[in-house]
């Protein structure tokens, strides 16, 4: 069973998970997107297994400031069958 916790920690929004770590896939600017898209993206990140999760980190590395997850395939994808 999977659990989620969500807390502010000095202005940075944590979330804690028993699956990989999300937190490091945030993109740039997460805090100023809308709770709405937040929780979208967090929602996003917390299923993916650990190889998308790894293939997500890989894309953020090699694609830096050009990495947007809300134009990433997989997100688009999973917006859709939500």
């Amino acid at each position: 069973m999977e659990f989620i916790i969500f807390y502010k920690m000095e202005d940075i929004l944590v979330v804690e998970t028993n699956k990989m770590s999300v937190q490091h896939l945030f993109p740039e600017y997460f805090e100023t997107y809308s709770p709405e898209i937040q929780t979208y993206i967090i929602d996003y990140l917390c299923q993916l297994t650990n190889l998308e999760k790894k293939a997500c980190m890989i894309a953020k590395r090699n694609l830096e400031s050009s990495y947007d997850i809300l134009k990433s395939n997989g997100y688009i994808e999973y917006m859709n069958n939500k």
